[in-house]
């Protein structure tokens, strides 16, 4: 059963189309991994998935309606994402960003319970940002605030989780913790839709595979055939003689 599609969405900025009739389902439950080079579009098409950017034609559906028949609050406690370009957030310690994942569930009043702050040092024991806690966003590595970021997204007890560029920022022991994390969060039945270059990742992990190019979907399906490797050189736009096979950053 699907929980999120996209059906023939288009996105133009200035005129020009990012997003060219793209059409997929996403399965309850499953990995899809979004592999393409850059300003293919892929992270153009996690936000439209969260409702960041709306279609200019077409539509994205989440649990079988249109999204933009849903709140933006309703989203929130259904969909989270993290970027790999994060909003500033200089001022905030990592816990304070943490518990800003806590927001659509907050009563009333906006204030953190302790089943919130619960939650919050719970996924920073997972992300292994617990020691990070009283740090400002200044006072941390690329890598220290994109496990954070991550943090706040499990802290927003979603369904669905979107990740864009999960692995840019983080070293080979925090990408292979990321990589454990995820297998966790799918084992309790989490939806991962994932835009990334790092193929040891997406061949670990994906259920399914969408390749795109110039905004366009040029193939879908099971991973070793999606990233296979003569499909690849035509997505990146190389001779397959000269592909230089990378597992991690392979594009």
């Amino acid at each position: 059963m699907s929980i999120a599609a996209l059906r023939r969405v288009t996105f133009s900025y200035n005129g020009t189309p990012i997003v060219d009739d793209v059409s997929f389902d996403v399965a309850a439950g499953s990995f899809v991994g979004l592999v393409g080079p850059n300003g293919a579009g892929k992270t153009t098409i996690l936000r439209l998935m969260q409702g960041l950017l709306r279609p200019s034609s077409g539509t994205v559906e989440l649990e079988g309606r249109d999204l933009e028949t849903y709140q933006r609050n309703e989203i929130a406690l259904r969909v989270a994402g993290v970027w790999q370009r994060p909003p500033l957030a200089f001022g905030f310690t990592a816990k304070e960003l943490v518990l800003l994942g806590r927001t659509p569930h907050l009563g009333l009043l906006k204030w953190e319970t302790p089943h919130d702050h619960e939650i919050a040092e719970e996924v920073m024991r997972q992300t292994e940002t617990l020691q990070l806690a009283n740090r400002t966003a200044m006072q941390m590595s690329a890598g220290e605030l994109q496990r954070v970021f991550i943090a706040s997204a499990l802290a927003q007890r979603t369904r669905i989780l979107l990740l864009d560029e999960p692995t840019s920022f983080l070293d080979l022991r925090q990408a292979a913790r990321l990589s454990k994390i995820i297998g966790d969060l799918m084992q309790c039945g989490m939806t991962i839709v994932c835009a990334s270059h790092d193929l040891a990742l997406i061949r670990r992990h994906a259920s399914r595979v969408v390749v795109i190019r110039a905004g366009r979907v040029i193939h879908e399906g099971a991973p070793d055939d999606a990233l296979e490797r003569a499909r690849l050189a035509d997505a990146f736009g190389m001779e397959e003689s000269d592909w230089y096979h990378d597992e991690r950053g392979g594009g």
